[in-house]
């Protein structure tokens, strides 16, 4: 009789705690103690700064072009944009020799060949970063891409544009 008690109990508890949805994230005190959805703050003191505000998240789109063996003058478009933003930095690299690259921005319903450039970058096998922007403006109404105008002796282009995320 003894056990069968015991079983439902403990059944009883096994199914209060799963019905009741108790939430098993923690935050640790380093001193191997967890305390369960009891930390929260609107500031915190680093350095002797209160900080209340956080920097906004970044995004990046890019990649590696092959076999860039001459000027196209074709738009190489990036990845969608979830966000909108602003425009940081564009950082690009060649194999080898130089490569000049023309950072662009269209609208998703303009003309697939339709753009206005944002950046000109001379590029390099040290690689180059330039944050000036005729315009840094951005949202997920746009497409950014680059276009290759000019290489002497690149083979290959790594290319990447960071942007806020708002």
């Amino acid at each position: 009789m003894k056990k069968k008690n015991r079983r439902v109990l403990l059944l009883m508890a096994a199914a209060c705690l799963i019905g009741s949805g108790v939430s098993s994230y923690a935050a640790d005190d380093g001193c191997g103690t967890n305390y369960v959805n009891l930390l929260s703050a609107s500031s915190i003191r680093l350095g002797g700064e209160t900080r209340s505000q956080w920097p906004t998240a970044y995004g990046s789109i890019g990649g590696t072009e092959r076999s860039i063996s001459g000027p196209s003058d074709e738009v190489i478009w990036g990845p969608v944009m979830a966000w909108s933003g602003e425009l940081q930095s564009a950082q690009m690299q060649v194999n080898a020799g130089t490569a000049d690259v023309l950072v662009v921005r269209a609208l998703w319903n303009d003309a697939w060949g339709s753009c206005a450039t944002v950046n000109t970058l001379r590029v390099t096998a040290s690689g180059v970063e330039d944050t000036s922007w005729s315009s840094s403006w951005v949202s997920n109404d746009y497409r950014i891409g680059i276009v290759i105008t000019n290489t002497e002796s690149a083979g290959e282009l790594w290319w990447s544009v960071t942007y806020t995320k708002e």
